[in-house]
């Protein structure tokens, strides 16, 4: 037997001899809430790309309509 230190819903600390029980139901949809931010943060990272692109394409437009080289 296996003794563990666990928080409660309250945050107070306690010692049981229970085993672990994972709770499956709970774990797919915190797995599915990363895979939506996961996804969210592929699709930032990508505009993020794109708006870097604008903005250099703008620079060497005034770059040109400046004469600078």
């Amino acid at each position: 037997m296996t003794t563990r230190i666990v928080t409660g819903a309250n945050g107070i600390k306690y010692i049981t001899n229970e085993p672990f029980k994972p709770d499956y139901n709970t774990e797919a949809v915190l797995v599915e809430e990363m895979q939506r931010m996961a996804k969210r943060i592929e699709d930032l990272e990508m505009l993020l790309t794109i708006r870097a692109e604008q903005i250099v394409g703008l620079q060497d437009e005034i770059r040109n309509l400046t004469g600078e080289e």
